[in-house]
């Protein structure tokens, strides 16, 4: 007999009050577990102790531990100046000032380092110029000779203040063979401290001597471009290129704006003994009256040849990276005044023509005056095979330089 729909309802009715306890129970528990798992989601995850950095060593070694070339003298009131201290007062005040700035002067020295530390303080406020930036100007730069023996530039240490620069360069590579490395320092700021520094477990050493036929150094005198303007970085200056091609140390003596071969200064290039002189000056002397150019050109080339009788004399031509501008009439005035002297019998004189040094394609300069890098290349090019010739036929020093006089020649 069916049963009606209201007792069948009644008993579903009751078989849900039945179960509604349990179902209140399971729905309480799920949403518990639900919150605490929120809960802890927005909990913060538990802080993790960062590896402790181990603190780099540095071992400090003064630069003048270690061979400092491109020196003319000894006697300097400071490691890092060009001038001997006795020039102070003797030759002008401006030029004193250029002779403090390092053109030229590099610092060699072996590493079995990986990576190379440098802290150096400069001697004048203003790192760069108009012309130059401050890694260009106060900066140094350092290269490393490669097995094959050709000098691979390797980075550069940048100014940011006066005092205290610190610099590091990776080497890129874990080949702790004793390399020798060279630093070259600001072309247009003097160094007042410098220090080298290795990493626990590396080393700094001396470097090897030049060799006898490679240690007689160039001497050269001149403007501006000489002592660098306007180069990114000191290696690229002319004469730094030239000195690692030719493998051998260049006295710079570039003083920017100053280069007018006063009697005082040709003094004191006759105390050098390099194994070749070069007169590179009509960027400033062209400035100078007809006559006393000419006069002054002469006195340089007798009073050189009175003290080093044998020693070449190599006279640069004015430049420009213009070439419809030259030849220039102090370039004319030189080559005669050289021309007559060899004429007379003066051995070991030569010319050299200033037009050849920039390639003519007008990208060489910053300023039509001033070479840029790639004029710097050009310079260097030109001159190479000229030295190269004049250097070969001079015999290897192997007594000490004795001058024939110590008195200038005065017209």
């Amino acid at each position: 007999m069916m049963k009606s729909a209201t007792s069948l309802d009644r008993r579903r009715g009751t078989a849900w009050r039945g179960r509604k306890p349990a179902l209140y129970l399971l729905l309480t528990a799920l949403g518990v577990f639900a919150y605490a798992v929120k809960v802890v989601s927005q909990q913060p995850a538990p802080a993790q102790t960062a590896p402790t950095a181990k603190p780099i060593v540095v071992q400090w070694h003064e630069a003048t531990e270690f061979t400092i070339d491109g020196k003319g003298w000894t006697a300097t009131a400071t490691p890092y100046y060009r001038f001997p201290a006795k020039a102070h007062g003797v030759v002008p005040e401006r030029l004193w000032g250029q002779s403090t700035h390092t053109a030229g002067l590099t610092v060699r020295f072996k590493s079995d380092a990986s990576v190379l530390y440098f802290f150096w303080s400069l001697g004048h406020d203003g790192l760069g110029n108009t012309t130059m930036s401050d890694v260009g100007a106060s900066g140094i730069d350092l290269y490393t000779r490669s097995p094959g023996g050709i000098w691979r530039h390797r980075g550069v240490g940048r100014p940011t203040q006066k005092r205290g620069n610190l610099s590091s360069i990776d080497l890129g590579n874990n080949n702790h063979s004793n390399r020798e490395f060279m630093l070259y320092l600001p072309t247009y700021n003097g160094i007042t401290d410098l220090q080298i520094g290795v990493t626990d477990g590396s080393h700094l050493f001396a470097a090897t001597d030049r060799p006898a036929e490679k240690s007689q150094p160039i001497a050269w005198y001149g403007t501006s471009i000489v002592q660098g303007a306007a180069s990114s970085r000191a290696g690229m200056a002319f004469t730094s290129i030239l000195g690692r091609a030719l493998d051998r140390p260049i006295i710079n003596l570039g003083f920017s704006g100053m280069a007018y071969m006063e009697p005082e200064v040709i003094q004191l290039l006759a105390e050098l003994d390099p194994i070749l002189f070069v007169i590179d000056t009509l960027k400033n002397s062209h400035n100078l009256p007809p006559d006393v150019l000419a006069a002054r050109i002469e006195a340089t080339a007798r009073t050189l040849r009175l003290t080093h009788p044998g020693t070449p004399i190599l006279f640069v031509g004015e430049s420009s990276a213009d070439p419809t501008l030259l030849p220039r009439p102090a370039s004319r005035i030189q080559e005669k005044v050289i021309e007559r002297l060899q004429k007379e019998g003066m051995k070991e004189l030569y010319l050299f023509d200033g037009g050849r040094l920039y390639i003519k394609d007008s990208e060489g300069s910053v300023d039509g005056t001033h070479p840029n890098d790639y004029g710097m290349v050009s310079f260097a090019r030109a001159l190479a095979p000229a030295l190269e010739r004049i250097i070969a036929t001079q015999p290897v020093r192997t007594k000490p330089f004795i001058s024939a006089s110590l008195q200038t020649f005065k017209p």
